[in-house]
């Protein structure tokens, strides 16, 4: 408030000094009066403005403190808002976990399965069928000529009989003309063939007994002929068909052979072929890629079933398994030793051993890293699908090399580095900017650190053209240890185990170049015990070239 009283004082003793000191001497007492009352006004008014400039700073200052307690409130409310929100954030990607967890248990429990997992769709079936789509009328009626040519040579193959129908005999003659003809598949059921072998005797001059030679057995004095074996091992090493089921089999044929006699050959059958089963060994131990396996295979021992793991080691030529009570890196340190090349397999540790300290290089496989993704697809559908379908590129690059023959040539690495390299690099950023945002429980993200985790390895088929981008061909050999693993439940000990390995090798074997198994092992069964052949000789593919080119049955059963 400004000083009011000060001027008007000034102004009334100013006009006091201009009047005659008649009036200024009549004047001045009440001059001193209204100068007194001015004073005591002003006065008065400076002390209510006080008050009033004090009453205005309490209430800014009430104000202050509401508005402070006010903002202390709201961020107290924003932080509990935080708060229930990151808990609320946290119980909804718990309770995300445990779905996902019990997704994955009722897959195991009653789910569509394979190897008691949650089937993948195949990636080389989706890029076939994409191959397909682009190709015009003319050339899928081509390949449609050609697929048929090819199985009508495969069946011009076949045993064949020729059954004569004569024309009725009570119709009048007539001039012959071309038959008409037609074919017909028909099947001779498998039967069981009773020999009874007489070899001739006779007395020699000097009083002597000679006998004739015996016919070529598997075993001195045995009962039972190489085919039976080989029957035998087939049918539960490629069908998975355990003894016990064979044995009802047999028995439906008239041919009662006990489950004991069945499991004599089948092991006797193991025995025979070891020397042949340690050459494969040897070389699949030197050859240059390979690509391995395992799986569990439950052994019966004194008080319960424990686990065994049976494991398989495969090269372009040769399917090798090995069975091992052990997951340890032991079994492919003994199967590879320090042999150099390359190694395609999953995340699995136990092969850390041969894959360090300038051994093998080690290559990683898609077909795993996208089984990962599609079983946490609930997750994040969109991210999910995206990743599968560069995944998916990678898999038809791999089908058009195939497609045009050039498969592990310069012409293949160029094709993978020009289509393959950037799917692969934009697919790992992808990774890489998604994979903090899930829950590090859950399945998506184990399934993306699994992708970062072995990105090395999983590059590797883009600096060789001979390195698969998967070990699909192990895990395709592993189908029918888990078929057994159903059917047979287990083997009786370690030693079978051992012994399952080396038929399965063997038989696997046959298959991948093409040749019956049971007509390799019923010629090599014999073999074994005839001079002039090595083990390596008797390997199905120095086999089928040598004497499987000649080999006869030993007896004849017609």
């Amino acid at each position: 408030m400004p000083d009011l009283a000060t001027p008007a004082i000034a102004q009334l003793y100013a006009w006091h000094e201009q009047q005659n000191p008649l009036v200024r001497a009549l004047t001045e007492p009440l001059t001193v009066r209204v100068t007194e009352t001015l004073t005591s006004m002003q006065v008065v008014i400076d002390a209510e403005v006080a008050e009033r400039e004090a009453m205005r700073a309490e209430l800014d200052a009430q104000k202050a403190r509401v508005e402070a307690q006010q903002a202390q409130m709201q961020a107290a409310q924003a932080e509990q808002a935080e708060q229930v929100a990151a808990q609320a954030a946290e119980h909804a990607m718990a309770l995300q976990v445990t779905k996902d967890r019990i997704d994955q248990l009722e897959r195991m429990m009653y789910g569509q399965k394979s190897e008691r997992r949650k089937k993948t769709p195949d990636a080389r079936k989706e890029a076939t069928k994409r191959r397909r789509s682009e190709l015009s009328d003319e050339e899928k009626a081509s390949r449609r000529q050609a697929a048929a040519k090819a199985r009508q040579a495969k069946l011009d193959k076949l045993r064949t009989k020729v059954l004569v129908v004569p024309l009725d005999s009570d119709l009048p003659a007539g001039r012959a003309l071309p038959p008409q003809e037609s074919v017909i598949y028909e099947w001779h059921r498998g039967e069981l063939v009773r020999i009874i072998v007489r070899r001739e005797q006779c007395v020699l001059p000097d009083g002597e007994i000679a006998t004739a030679p015996p016919p070529p057995q598997v075993i001195e004095g045995g009962s039972y002929g190489p085919a039976l074996h080989a029957k035998v091992v087939v049918s539960k090493c490629l069908d998975a068909m355990p003894l016990r089921r064979q044995e009802r089999a047999f028995e439906r044929l008239g041919a009662p052979l006990p489950v004991s006699v069945l499991c004599a050959m089948f092991h006797r059958s193991a025995m025979v072929i070891e020397p042949m089963y340690k050459a494969m060994m040897t070389h699949v131990g030197a050859s240059e890629h390979v690509s391995a396996d395992e799986t569990p295979q439950p052994v019966l021992d004194e008080d319960k079933v424990r686990k065994g793991w049976m494991w398989v080691f495969a090269t372009d030529n040769a399917i090798l398994y090995t069975y091992s009570p052990s997951r340890g890196g032991t079994v492919p340190d003994a199967v590879l030793g320090r042999s150099r090349g390359t190694l395609i397999v999953d995340g699995h540790t136990g092969y850390n051993l041969v894959t360090k300290d300038g051994r093998r290089d080690r290559g990683g496989c898609w077909s795993h890293g996208r089984r990962g993704l599609f079983e946490a697809r609930s997750y994040a559908e969109t991210v999910v699908d995206g990743l599968m379908a560069q995944i998916g590129e990678l898999f038809y690059v791999e089908h058009l090399a195939l497609e045009n023959q050039i498969i592990g040539t310069e012409a293949h690495l160029a094709l993978r580095r020009e289509r393959s390299a950037p799917v692969v690099a934009a697919l790992f950023r992808t990774v890489e900017q998604f994979v903090e945002m899930f829950d590090a429980r859950s399945s998506i993200a184990k399934a993306m650190r699994y992708l970062l985790n072995q990105r090395a390895a999983l590059t590797l088929f883009l600096q060789d053209a001979r390195v698969p981008i998967h070990n699909n061909l192990s895990e395709r050999a592993l189908r029918v240890v888990a078929l057994l693993r159903k059917n047979a439940l287990f083997v009786g000990n370690d030693e079978s185990g051992e012994r399952l390995a080396m038929l399965l090798s063997m038989t696997a074997t046959c298959r991948m170049h093409d040749e019956n198994p049971e007509r390799w092992l019923a010629d090599v069964l014999i073999a074994v015990g005839e001079p002039g052949y090595t083990a390596e000789d008797l390997l199905p593919w120095n086999w089928k070239t040598g004497r499987g080119t000649t080999a006869v049955p030993a007896y004849d059963t017609t």
